[in-house]
């Protein structure tokens, strides 16, 4: 995954061109997932549908510019040691700080206790790494992951926490409800919402499956937080497009109800990772909830226009479409 940073370069150490502005490119590196076997190690397929996946061995590294002869640094490997992972990496608006989720290595498989996903920011102009929830008790009371920034720079990210929804039905006086998805996976994971402290967590989300890499808007649904729902109900399971205020208000399907049958020869594919585009239109990872070992097609979507592939907003009434286009020129 790739995230442009602010900044210039202009050195030859790096390759820069010094009468061109140069950015940053910071980007997650894993290894592919294998099974245990020592002798003879095979990939594990991997199912969109297990967002707490852990590899051991993925980090942040940044390049300072986007050459193929500048130097890249591993920005995490001071807390990973190189066998911790990290996943959800996104960029703050002026491009100077990185936000995503780290958890460590679990040093002690035979026990209950499980590190947590957490939520580190790093600033590039200081060089410097911190978790944003400090305190070990308040970090590790769910795993957070897929952090964005909010224009008020507020953080956005979906957690398993889920202390509002509990809470609410014991006010009630009724059971708190299983926080385990609807297809018995694992715990689900809704937005919430904090300050860039880590102080006042708030759940602004409602869902039995999961809501997922949430991103801010900025062109035609400017301030509307954009983001991946596991629709899972009437009979029906997949990652699908919704929009939402930051406050949890107005709550609506963007896209793609109707296009899951868009993958290569007619396959079905979900939704994943959308991000904006500069026209106001986006762009998305489009991949099978299993089957793969954690690849897929990058697909540009028109939005502006269309709810569906083949299925105009009421004003392009009549244009055959289709929304989707690849962003590559190969076949995927």
């Amino acid at each position: 995954m790739l995230v442009s940073c602010g900044g210039v370069g202009s050195d030859k150490a790096t390759g820069a061109d010094p009468g061109v502005l140069e950015a940053p490119i910071a980007y997650i590196k894993r290894p592919i997932p294998t099974d245990d076997d020592d002798d003879d190690p095979q990939p594990i397929q991997v199912d969109l549908r297990d967002v707490r996946q852990f590899t051991s061995g993925g980090d942040v590294y940044i390049r300072d510019n986007s050459t193929t002869i500048a130097t890249e640094r591993n920005i995490t490997e001071s807390v990973t040691g190189g066998i911790g992972d990290v996943k959800g990496l996104s960029s703050s608006f002026d491009g100077n700080k990185l936000l995503f989720s780290l958890r460590l290595f679990d040093e002690n498989e035979n026990d209950d206790i499980v590190p947590s996903w957490n939520i580190y920011e790093y600033d590039l102009e200081l060089n410097e790494l911190r978790r944003v929830i400090s305190s070990d008790l308040s970090a590790e009371e769910g795993d957070d992951l897929s952090p964005s920034y909010l224009p008020d720079g507020r953080i956005v990210f979906t957690s398993s926490r889920q202390k509002q929804a509990v809470e609410g039905l014991i006010n009630v006086g009724n059971v708190p409800f299983s926080r385990i998805d609807e297809a018995g996976r694992s715990i689900g994971t809704v937005l919430h919402v904090m300050n860039e402290n880590g102080n006042e967590i708030r759940q602004i989300s409602f869902n039995q499956t999961h809501d997922l890499d949430p991103v801010v808007l900025t062109n035609q649904f400017s301030g509307q937080i954009l983001f991946t729902r596991w629709d899972a109900t009437g009979g029906t399971s997949s990652f699908d497009l919704y929009k939402v205020d930051p406050d949890g208000s107005n709550m609506e399907l963007l896209y793609g109800v109707h296009s899951h049958d868009t993958g290569t020869d007619d396959a079905t594919v979900q939704f994943t990772q959308a991000r904006e585009t500069p026209d106001g239109n986006l762009m998305v990872v489009t991949k099978p909830f299993e089957g793969t070992y954690g690849g897929g097609d990058i697909v540009t979507i028109d939005t502006q226009n269309f709810v569906d592939n083949n299925r105009p907003v009421w004003s392009m009434n009549g244009f055959p479409g289709p929304a989707q286009t690849p962003a590559t020129t190969n076949s995927i």
